[in-house]
């Protein structure tokens, strides 16, 4: 009797899972696991558990950076942690939704290096716009000089690549802090 003939006819150890390989030359491989049958209700994950709909932040953001795939992706990341999201491509396009927008905008996340208008410059347009907004300047230069007079000196700084973690953490730390900037 095979291991397989065994299997199905239920003479095995069933509280321990089976795994089997069969394999030939020129037709490929078939695997085939089993596992044990469970009674009792899984467990429930707790605090590692996922929210099925995100927290409501009830800030607004204004992601600003030319190259779309880190803007969306910022955009994703903000927006799956319960921000309300505003995307431009540029300080140009950044500027006109300000103007235009009747809604507090709480924060600016700006990439320093942008073509039309670097993010500093933009910062100080929408600060003299919005006298509350938060800055977080988002780079992936390495070179980063805090003294650097372009930079508002209340602003947070980001280094790109970042993880959504990353991400959400500095926005939600510019958003609570009322000190100067923290890089």
């Amino acid at each position: 009797m095979s291991s397989v003939q065994a299997f199905a006819l239920g003479l095995y150890d069933q509280r321990s899972p089976r795994s089997w390989v069969e394999s030939e030359p020129a037709k490929g491989a078939r695997f085939e696991v089993y596992l044990p049958r469970v009674d009792e209700a899984a467990e429930s994950a707790g605090s590692e558990e996922i929210a099925a709909t995100p927290v409501r932040r009830r800030k607004t953001v204004l992601i600003v950076e030319d190259e779309e795939g880190v803007r969306k992706l910022a955009s994703e990341f903000l927006g799956s942690a319960g921000y309300t999201v505003l995307t431009a491509k540029d300080g140009t396009e950044a500027l006109a939704i300000a103007e235009q927008s009747d809604e507090p905008i709480h924060l600016l996340l700006t990439d320093v290096v942008m073509p039309k208008m670097r993010g500093p410059e933009l910062a100080k347009l929408l600060k003299g716009l919005r006298t509350s907004l938060r800055i977080v300047y988002m780079s992936g230069y390495l070179e980063y000089n805090r003294g650097n007079e372009d930079f508002l000196e209340e602003g947070f700084f980001l280094q790109k690549p970042f993880s959504r973690d990353t991400l959400v953490h500095k926005v939600g730390e510019a958003l609570r802090n009322n000190r100067r900037s923290r890089t």
